[in-house]
């Protein structure tokens, strides 16, 4: 099973970055911006729930495409850690 969900999670990092690469090379476009910010911080709100932590960010934060790359490798690196607990 936890192999299952790595896959996803690597799936998912690897989606996210291409969409991001989509997003940059429109101009970067408010409302994909927004989105996939949200996104982002969503995945971090679920992490930090399954650890039993609280979320102190926003869920809609005002993040920047070029931030995008870095907040999904985080991200990614945070699941895939929780999943070797």
């Amino acid at each position: 099973m936890k192999d299952y969900f790595i896959r996803l999670f690597n799936y998912d990092a690897h989606t996210n970055l291409l969409m991001t690469e989509m997003i940059i090379n429109a101009g970067n476009p408010e409302k994909p911006v927004q989105l996939m910010a949200h996104l982002l911080a969503a995945q971090q709100v679920w992490l930090t729930r399954c650890r039993g932590e609280s979320f102190t960010g926003a869920l809609w934060p005002d993040w920047k495409a070029d931030t995008f790359v870095k907040i999904i490798e985080e991200n990614s690196k945070g699941w895939l850690g929780y999943l070797d607990t």
